[in-house]
């Protein structure tokens, strides 16, 4: 397994530390996307007592390989219709490659800009999908911890179907699939929490926020649970329908405050009678 396997074509996603792109196995002429990680990254940093730049400590490489590490040992447990496959992954001096399934259709980021806010018919088939495929991460023992729009990715989509108007909606003419386990943790127990802030804050559930009497930090991480990947769906659901998340403010600490302390209110216009009563 290399590189040379592959004919690599367009960049199809950027990363903090990896890039995406869409490639092609030479001998099974099989389309797949391969995310490119960079093992040395310049982590140097500047030391605000001396103003020196000065080589980071060896423990941040080591926790970039841990999670490279992590995120292998934990994708290639699920195989599932609605969770992107890990097909393999390989190596060399400089990067890590982990070879995925390709998925045509975009995301659901692309899918909502585009649209603006899709019919709830819509919203509920593509949620349904990923409720699946959260059901068979949590029973592998996995806690995903970063699901957003960006990280469901759109296997097939019919395009005659308006997004926005259908009032009925069924599996064939959409595949959802969640990608990205980066941040993902095994547990051993539904109920295990895991204290590191991590996520995309529009999807950070409450109790990940809650902030402990001692601490003098208004944003101390707190329990990360397989229960926080059920709000993050929830969260997936609202904004799909009304094209905007429930919590986001102007800034980032404001949208996490927000979150720490309003409740969650359901929408009660432009959304049908029986919405409001499931939320």
């Amino acid at each position: 397994m290399s590189l040379e396997d592959y004919d690599i074509g367009l960049r199809i996603g950027q990363g903090g530390f990896s890039t995406v792109y869409r490639a092609r196995h030479r001998e099974s002429n099989q389309d797949v996307a391969i995310k490119v990680i960079e093992k040395n990254v310049n982590m140097d940093h500047e030391d605000p007592a001396n103003g020196l730049n000065r080589p980071s400590i060896s423990g941040k490489q080591q926790q970039l390989r841990q999670r490279i590490d992590n995120e292998i040992s934990l994708h290639k447990c699920l195989k599932h219709t609605h969770i992107v496959e890990l097909l393999e992954w390989f190596e060399d001096d400089d990067y890590v490659y982990i070879v995925q399934e390709y998925c045509p259709d975009g995301n659901l980021y692309r899918l909502l800009k585009a649209w603006g806010r899709l019919s709830e018919a819509a919203s509920l088939e593509i949620i349904r999908q990923v409720l699946c495929a959260v059901h068979h991460i949590h029973t592998q023992g996995i806690i995903h911890r970063d699901l957003k729009l960006s990280n469901i990715l759109i296997h097939h989509l019919d395009k005659s179907i308006n997004l926005s108007t259908a009032s009925t909606f069924f599996t064939e003419q959409i595949v959802v699939k969640v990608c990205d386990f980066g941040f993902a943790v095994a547990h051993t127990h539904p109920d295990d929490e895991h204290h590191t802030l991590c996520g995309t804050p529009n999807y950070i559930a409450p109790e990940v926020l809650q902030q402990p009497h001692t601490s003098q930090n208004p944003l101390h991480p707190q329990s990360h649970s397989s229960k926080s990947d059920v709000w993050s769906v929830g969260i997936l659901l609202h904004t799909l329908v009304m094209g905007e998340a429930p919590f986001e403010q102007p800034t980032l600490p404001l949208t996490l405050q927000h979150i720490r302390t309003t409740p969650y209110s359901p929408p009660r216009e432009g959304v049908s009678r029986g919405w409001c009563v499931c939320a």
